[in-house]
């Protein structure tokens, strides 16, 4: 009896990953300023002190500026790997990336092999558009990748100028066949077998031409037990909620406080009373009238106070000390050795520490996938097995350099 052959079916990329994807959604928006729930009532100030854009932007830059140097065994290896660096613009690539992962916790590149310019072509994918499926046993291995995104119809190249099967490549007739002004794309990646959804529809369905997954996942914070990542927001956003309250409150009072509240007493009617210089209130007897002073008694400092503490909470969780916001004051001064520099630092060395350590195994493995590309699409020498070492930047003259010019 011949079992009948059952056709692929398109990943169900729209319910996959629906709590992952929707963090991923939540913390961008915090990211950009959404900090708010719902729409302003134009009633009260709601401010936004974005410490969290700021942090994420910062830690990023610890990590991935300046990039780090590749030290290759082979001459000819590491010319092949500069070009590719060098037609990527990988080291503003690497700080988006790190900013991403930062961000909504996951980063993600994926290789490509450009027929027009015969070259690697690597690139930063949105990662709410990407799903993939791990080895059982093996969470570091990937074992199934599905990416979405959308093109639009104009969006047009003549075959054969753009290599199969990158999304920039299909034929211009595939996307005319169908009318929708936005065309949705579905790219299913194993390590024998590719498949090309557009529209809905099953266009392509062959091996995969690389013989591995084009794709590089980067976690951030990554969880025991866990592939996907965790947002550097998921500690810090409830601090930085009760901040945008509390500035909010503080410059409602201090509003208040500069056009202040009259308060009368034992009077019935005070529709007569008129605020402003030079009037004159006629007050029945046994009433008294009054401004409701908001910022005695040290009521101001009580906020600065309260401020204050809710930045180095927020500072503290980051892994961001004052040092590393430019704040010498608050640190202690600054210090006039490095060992008293490395030992305000030391919170935020290890921070990075941590996070390098996942992306030095990822960077590594990209400039494997890149010599693997190479030669298998153009012929070019194998260089996958020559041993690769990654050289960071010293992180404590980064910070000196940066602590000597202190903020205003």
């Amino acid at each position: 009896m011949v079992k009948a052959k059952v056709a692929p079916m398109r990943p169900p990329v729209d319910t996959l990953d629906a709590y992952r994807i929707s963090n991923y959604q939540r913390y961008w928006q915090l990211y950009c300023g959404v900090q708010y729930p719902g729409l302003p009532d134009g009633r009260s100030k709601r401010l936004v002190v974005n410490y969290l854009a700021v942090a994420a932007q910062k830690m990023a830059g610890y990590v991935m500026s300046p990039a780090p140097d590749y030290r290759i065994d082979d001459p000819a290896a590491a010319a092949a790997w500069q070009e590719v660096a060098e037609a990527n613009q990988l080291a503003s690539l690497d700080y988006e990336a790190a900013l991403w992962a930062s961000v909504v916790g996951d980063a993600a590149y994926r290789l490509g092999w450009d027929i027009a310019t015969q070259r690697v072509r690597i690139t930063a994918c949105d990662v709410s558009q990407l799903w993939a499926r791990t080895r059982p046993d093996d969470k570091r291995i990937i074992e199934w990748v599905a990416q979405r995104y959308f093109v639009q119809q104009s969006y047009n190249h003549e075959p054969g100028n753009i290599p199969d099967p990158m999304p920039l490549q299909l034929g211009g007739a595939q996307y005319n066949a169908y009318g929708a002004a936005n065309v949705e794309v579905v790219e299913e990646w194993s390590v024998d077998r590719y498949r090309l959804w557009i529209a809905g529809s099953l266009t392509q369905d062959k091996a995969n031409p690389f013989g591995f997954i084009p794709y590089l996942i980067v976690p951030n914070n990554r969880k025991p037990g866990q592939y996907w990542g965790t947002s550097d927001f998921a500690d810090l956003w409830p601090v930085a909620a009760e901040l945008n309250i509390a500035t909010s409150t503080f410059a409602t009072i201090i509003d208040y406080s500069g056009a202040p509240i009259v308060v009368v007493e034992a009077a019935e009617r005070t529709d007569a009373l008129k605020v402003g210089p030079g009037q004159l209130w006629d007050l029945p007897e046994k009433s008294k009238a009054y401004l409701l002073e908001m910022m005695t008694a040290g009521g101001a400092q009580l906020y600065v106070n309260y401020l204050d503490h809710l930045q180095m909470v927020f500072r503290d969780l980051a892994g961001l000390p004052p040092v590393a916001w430019g704040d010498v004051e608050q640190g202690g001064g600054m210090p006039r050795s490095g060992a008293a520099l490395a030992l305000q630092l030391n919170p935020l060395m290890q921070a990075v520490a941590r996070r390098r350590l996942l992306w030095e195994d990822a960077l590594k493995q990209r400039c494997r996938m890149a010599w693997a590309m190479a030669a298998k699409m153009s012929g070019a020498a194998d260089y996958t097995t020559v041993r690769v070492e990654l050289l960071w930047p010293d992180l404590l003259a980064q910070a000196t350099a940066e602590s000597a010019h202190p903020k205003a």
